[in-house]
């Protein structure tokens, strides 16, 4: 039995075209996944800090009117 290369080479090169688009598809979801997860890393330390700044104000505040009063 002979292959018919003339068939069979239309639809293998279209097979290959599509797994390549695959895997650079793939590789730049895996891109943007990592750069989603250090953006989502870096907003929740800026809450944080903004937090840590906004309990201190509050602190600070709190006791300026003590202050006063007195």
């Amino acid at each position: 039995m002979e292959i018919q290369w003339a068939e069979v080479l239309s639809p293998l090169s279209i097979i290959g075209t599509m797994l390549l688009m695959w895997w650079r598809l793939d590789n730049k979801i895996k891109e943007v996944r990592k750069s989603s997860e250090t953006a989502h890393q870096s907003i929740r330390e800026d809450l944080c800090d903004l937090k840590i700044t906004s309990a201190t104000i509050k602190t600070d505040v709190e006791w300026l009117k003590k202050e006063r009063q007195k």
